[in-house]
């Protein structure tokens, strides 16, 4: 009698660890794709296809999304530029504007510019929402649909500004939990 394994037997054996090789595999590579959206998670976050997989896997494993930035959706509404109230080399910069992203966003720097009767910019100042928002709260982002009120003052001794511009520029990457 021999004591030599069958030939069916030794297959068997091969087949189970050729199985929990490819398990072992799968696993690798999966923690490799998390990795990979943990860590480049900023970038993804911007993608309206990736964002939801980001938040998904930020949601498991507790990390922070980066609020979205869409700073073309940022609509001007109303504005008006009109001389301060008893001190004519103040101008006081009213008016609201609208987010039309279909999310929730961080808030924009508003750049200001004042120009004279040449079109040379005479002043332009960069704001940040608690700077310019009326009422002084900030909340941690502006709604998708929300309007914002902005109330800025700012100084034109030479009082030759004539006309004036504003922009939308991305604030600084702003960290939320669990955003959409």
């Amino acid at each position: 009698m021999s004591s030599t394994t069958p030939d069916f037997s030794a297959k068997k054996g091969r087949n189970k660890a050729h199985k929990s090789l490819w398990l072992m595999c799968a696993a690798l590579f999966c923690t490799l794709v998390v990795q990979a959206l943990i860590s480049n998670r900023a970038a993804y976050a911007q993608s309206p296809t990736m964002r939801p997989l980001v938040s998904g896997v930020c949601a498991i494993f507790r990390c922070k999304v980066p609020a979205w930035q869409e700073v073309s959706a940022f609509k001007m509404q109303t504005h008006d530029v009109v001389a301060y109230p008893g001190r004519p080399d103040v101008l006081q910069i009213r008016g609201s504007f609208r987010n039309e992203a279909r999310l929730p966003q961080a808030w924009p720097v508003l750049r200001a510019t004042l120009s004279d009767v040449n079109g040379t910019p005479i002043y332009r100042g960069d704001f940040l929402a608690k700077d310019y928002l009326a009422g002084g709260q900030v909340p941690a982002e502006i709604g998708a649909g929300q309007s914002a009120l902005i109330e800025l003052n700012v100084s034109d001794p030479a009082q030759r500004a004539v006309s004036f511009d504003f922009a939308f520029r991305p604030s600084l990457v702003t960290v939320v939990g669990n955003s959409r």
